[in-house]
């Protein structure tokens, strides 16, 4: 995958973000890019996140957490398990920006 394509997936995932879905309107929301669908397997994880992470920041064990939300497969609790939040830190970088310059081709 070139660095195009992944800056492509990066703004996308950024456009997805912040479009305010209506049971969140009205509320505050955080920034996050995990993938909505496991990279193995394919299974929709993207909303297992927000319920995964409040449990355990509230001291529940991981892997119990992982089972009651329904997350079985390895490589879907390896999404959600070794994701980090790097949006924070990204947005930085991309918010001094005022247009993407694309040059190349013939």
């Amino acid at each position: 995958m070139g660095l195009l394509s992944i800056y492509k997936v990066f703004l996308f995932l950024l456009i997805v973000d912040k479009v305010e879905s209506p049971q969140r309107r009205g509320k505050e929301t955080e920034r996050m890019i995990i993938p909505v669908r496991c990279f193995s397997c394919g299974k929709v994880i993207g909303d297992k996140w927000e319920p995964f992470k409040k449990r355990v920041e509230a001291g529940e064990e991981p892997g119990k957490v992982l089972d009651d939300l329904g997350v079985t497969r390895y490589c879907c609790r390896r999404m959600i398990l070794s994701h980090v939040e790097i949006i924070d830190d990204v947005i930085k970088f991309h918010e001094g920006q005022k247009g993407l310059e694309v040059k190349g081709g013939n």
